[in-house]
């Protein structure tokens, strides 16, 4: 078996950490690659990302292009999708020798005017928030399937998987979803008026916008990060990318937990 520990230089503390780590993976018989950007993973069966979130969301979207299996090891702030704490870190070469669980999560697929994008959190369309003149709200519409679901007047609205029922779209108020649900949950944010709820959906659908009565560019972003500039004339669609992001884990129901210690404070 081959692993990649992914991490930055800057964001360990100890610097003793990842040696220690790569020996234990030896002691498995395990080869080991060190990578330090989204380039160099590849031809690695697990990636261990050493990190926040950020860096995990990161790291898994590109392995599981790739089929590459990951555990996340929280060496960042929150850490709610990491496996484990920093204090744990060698537990990671434990379980994924060991025996351990694959839980697989939905990916995204993002498609911009012909350009293919990738999410495991969520996809955000929304108002640009840099503009300092003019209509400070979108207006569009969402359709499912080419049919028409509801009209938002609103700052954005998130579209979000169940990895990412937890993140951006549950502080505009959306519900969680436990990871193998096969759903995703649509989130308006700040919207005008009582009628614009989050609903969830089946992930076998389509999403698409009518931006027709959108007179100034609006942003669209995934996972923290701008994709580009949608108006009038521009063609999103969101679905379920082909492949899953496969993390391994002690515990499929460890959402709870997490839930419980991370969120619950």
């Amino acid at each position: 078996m081959k692993i990649g520990i992914v991490y930055k230089k800057e964001k360990i503390k100890d610097k003793n950490i990842v040696s220690a780590l790569i020996q234990k993976f030896q002691s498995f018989g395990c080869a080991v690659k060190i990578i330090h950007s989204g380039a160099e993973l590849n031809g690695v069966d697990t990636a261990v990302v050493l990190g926040g979130d950020g860096a995990l969301i990161y790291a898994a979207v590109i392995a599981a292009q790739q089929g590459i299996r990951v555990v996340g090891v929280n060496h960042g702030t929150l850490g709610f999708l990491c496996e484990f704490d920093a204090k744990d870190t060698l537990s990671a070469a434990d379980l994924i020798c060991g025996e351990h669980t694959v839980l697989p999560r939905s990916v995204l697929k993002i498609t911009l005017d012909g350009r293919e994008y990738y999410a495991l959190n969520e996809v955000i369309l929304q108002r640009d928030y840099a503009r300092p003149y003019g209509n400070q709200v979108a207006e569009f519409s969402l359709l499912m399937n080419g049919a028409k679901v509801q009209d938002y007047i609103a700052d954005g609205l998130t579209i979000a998987t169940p990895t990412g029922s937890t993140a951006y779209s549950l502080s505009a108020g959306g519900c969680i979803l436990a990871p193998d649900v096969q759903a995703f949950i649509a989130t308006p944010v700040c919207p005008l008026g009582l009628r614009a709820k989050p609903f969830v959906v089946s992930d076998t659908g389509k999403f698409s916008f009518d931006l027709s009565r959108q007179d100034k560019d609006l942003k669209l972003c995934a996972d923290g990060r701008i994709l580009g500039n949608v108006n009038k004339n521009s063609r999103v669609c969101i679905e379920k990318a082909p492949f899953t992001a496969d993390f391994i884990t002690r515990d499929i129901n460890r959402l709870f937990y997490n839930v419980n210690k991370k969120l619950l404070k």
